[in-house]
């Protein structure tokens, strides 16, 4: 009997596991049941000697429609300035430091000497 209250737009529902495998699925065909008390579909599939396959389990998350943010894929100029004049001070560091370490071998190697 048609009743026009009761809509199910070719989805199959079922209460927990236990309905989901002893809903009946004709041989050779795959069938997805959703469970009515959880975010879970079943996927149940009978090959076609009228056996069941082992039955899928999946869980699944409602999206929201929020546009995701994108990552920058750039530094900003100011970031770019500050990061350069750090790393020239550091240079100047090192290159001072590697100017020192001669002279001081040299002296050493006079003092050594005499």
């Amino acid at each position: 009997m048609y009743n026009p209250y009761q809509q199910n737009y070719g989805m199959n529902w079922c209460q927990g596991e236990a309905g989901a495998k002893s809903f009946p699925v004709s041989p050779g065909n795959t069938v997805a049941i959703f469970d009515s008390e959880e975010n879970t579909f079943y996927v149940k599939s009978v090959d076609v000697m009228g056996r069941p396959l082992p039955l899928k389990i999946c869980d699944y998350v409602e999206r929201d429609n929020a546009p995701k943010l994108e990552e920058k894929k750039y530094v900003e100029k100011d970031t770019l300035d500050e990061t350069i004049s750090s790393f020239n001070e550091k240079l100047d560091e090192v290159i001072e430091l590697l100017m020192k370490t001669p002279e001081k071998k040299v002296e050493k190697e006079k003092k050594d000497a005499k």
